[in-house]
């Protein structure tokens, strides 16, 4: 696939371009920010509890990606093209939901 030429100049055209590209440039760039995120929740609860839960980091940096996933199906390029398309906002989803049931089943099991 070859990028094509921007054919407005607001702020959303830019944010969409990336994804005339490459249909999956958003999900490469927000998995390994979202992971890192997840590392540095639960570096943060490790210091102040003294012991970490990586699921846990996991789940509410996974959620809150998948927040941020939908507001990127939000943002179109004066074309109509969606920033994040409606099936990588998919992956997000199947990514938080297993980490979000383990935490909430295990929170109970607690």
């Amino acid at each position: 696939m070859t990028c094509e030429l921007l054919s407005g100049t607001t702020l959303a055209d830019f944010l969409v371009w990336p994804t005339t590209c490459s249909y999956w440039f958003w999900l490469i760039i927000l998995l390994p920010i979202m992971l890192l995120l997840a590392w540095r929740v639960f570096k943060a609860e490790e210091k102040r509890v003294g012991e970490g839960d990586f699921i846990s980091a996991i789940a509410v940096s996974s959620l809150a990606f998948s927040i941020l996933g939908i507001f990127g199906t939000l943002v179109k390029s004066t074309d109509g093209i969606p920033m994040i398309q409606t099936d990588i906002l998919l992956i997000f989803f199947a990514i938080a939901i297993p980490f979000n049931l383990i935490w909430i089943f295990k929170s109970l099991r607690a």
